[in-house]
C-alpha cells in the first residue's frame, strides 16, 4: 500500500495479499487501490481457485459480494 501512496503503482500482488490490500485500501480511503486488488481478484477466479477465494473473501471480509456473484451460480 505505501508503495502505491507513493509512486502510484502497485507491484507484486498476490492471492494472499490482494485481499489485505483491499481491506487496507479500504480503510484508509484508496477507492482506486481498492479497485485495482478487486480486479486483481476477480481476474483470478477459476474452477481451481474459487472456492479458496470465496473463503479469503469471507475470512477476511472484504470482495465478498463481488467474488460471492462470481463464484455462486445464478
Amino acid at each position: 500500500m505505501l508503495s502505491y501512496i507513493y509512486t502510484d503503482a502497485v507491484k507484486n500482488l498476490s492471492r494472499e495479499n490482494a485481499f489485505h490490500t483491499l481491506r487496507c485500501a479500504n480503510k484508509y480511503g484508496l477507492p482506486l487501490l481498492g479497485a485495482i486488488c478487486t480486479n486483481f481478484i476477480l481476474n483470478q477466479i477459476s474452477i481451481d481457485s474459487c472456492l479458496d477465494l470465496l473463503d479469503m473473501a469471507v475470512r477476511i471480509g472484504e470482495g465478498a459480494p463481488s467474488v460471492l456473484e462470481k463464484c455462486l451460480p445464478d
